[in-house]
Parts: C-alpha cells; sequence; structure tokens
C-alpha cells in the first residue's frame, strides 16, 4: 500500500507539470512586418547597418534611398548615387561610401569629402566604415585603418592609424566595435 501511495505521490506532480507546462511556456510571436504602407520606401533592402543607438539603416534594392528606422519611425532619405551601405555615428551623424569618396549628411544634404584613397581596382563596398564621433570616421582599407575627420571644415583631413604590412598578419577584412566601445579588426 505504501508503495503505490509513493508512486500517486511522485506522479501527480510529475502530471501536473505535463499537462500546464506547454501553456506557460509558450509565448506568443509578436511579428511587425516592415513595407511601404508602414512608411518604408520599398519593401526589398541591398544592405541593413544597425547603429550603436538601435536605429535601422536600410539601403532600398535601387540604392537610391535610405530609410533610417529609430523604432518609433521610418524616414526615408535621397542617396548620392553608387551608395550601397550607411552608417551612423554615436552623435547619429550618417556616412557613406561612394566612388568618388566619403559622404556625410549635415543640415539634410550630402557633404562630399574626396577620398583619394579610393581607386578603381578597389571598390567602395570593400570598405568598412566606423563612424566614432561627430565629423569623425574610421575606414578600414584592405592593407590600411585610416581616420578621416571633418572637424575643421576648411580641411578635411587623412591620417593612417594602421597598416597591415606592420602589422605581420595580412590584408585587414572587416572592423567591428566591441561591448565596451573597443575596435576590433579582422
Amino acid at each position: 500500500m505504501r508503495r503505490g501511495m509513493l508512486k500517486r505521490c511522485v506522479l501527480s506532480p510529475a502530471l501536473v507539470f505535463v499537462v500546464l507546462a506547454p501553456g506557460y511556456c509558450r509565448q506568443a510571436a509578436h511579428w511587425r512586418e516592415f513595407n511601404v504602407a508602414g512608411g518604408f520606401p520599398d519593401s526589398s533592402f541591398r544592405t541593413v547597418t544597425i547603429a550603436e543607438s538601435g536605429a535601422v539603416l536600410a539601403v532600398d534594392s535601387t540604392s537610391s534611398r535610405v530609410c533610417l528606422f529609430d523604432g518609433y519611425e521610418a524616414k526615408s532619405l535621397p542617396l548620392p548615387a553608387g551608395v550601397t551601405r550607411v552608417y551612423q555615428s554615436p552623435s547619429g551623424q550618417l556616412w557613406t561610401l561612394s566612388a568618388r569618396g566619403l559622404w556625410t549628411m549635415k543640415d539634410q544634404q550630402w557633404k562630399h569629402l574626396p577620398l583619394p584613397e579610393l581607386t578603381a581596382e578597389l571598390p567602395a563596398s570593400e570598405i568598412s566604415l566606423c563612424p566614432v564621433r561627430l565629423n569623425v570616421v574610421l575606414c578600414l582599407l584592405p592593407e590600411r585603418l585610416i581616420e578621416c575627420s571633418a572637424e575643421d571644415p576648411a580641411r578635411f583631413r587623412v591620417q593612417t592609424l594602421r597598416e597591415s604590412s606592420r602589422q605581420n598578419i595580412g590584408w585587414f577584412v572587416s572592423l567591428a566595435v566591441g561591448v565596451e566601445d573597443e575596435l576590433w579588426v579582422l
């Protein structure tokens, strides 16, 4: 008799758990569709970049507009010709790159900053950007990491920070900002 009672005591909580657990464990999936009806310029995008602030910068499939989505509203902005990706600095400043050079958004207009480091052999799509603060962006080329500064409006400055040949590691491929604001170069 004791043995049967022990089995019921063990099986009863297990049975309750099996019956009730699926109801408590399932969470309803909340999907949100991002499309033209929601204020986006297009329903398909060529590239998507997540800014440090959490904003989403999506270049539409025709590469003529960028959609800036901050979680509440979507703004559509025109792009310079030949742009495939847009980045945002921690201060909210937009940066991009084309075959003609570097571009930054100032007063709702794209301002061109010539970058002689760009050549016909190196397409803009192979260069990674990392905006670090207002008017300053890092550009990673295969053979070096450069800092581009537009802090002085009269003079655009380009400075080499690291060269891959001096690091004895081969060509640079990509860069990313880490959790504690460190810069990772691959």
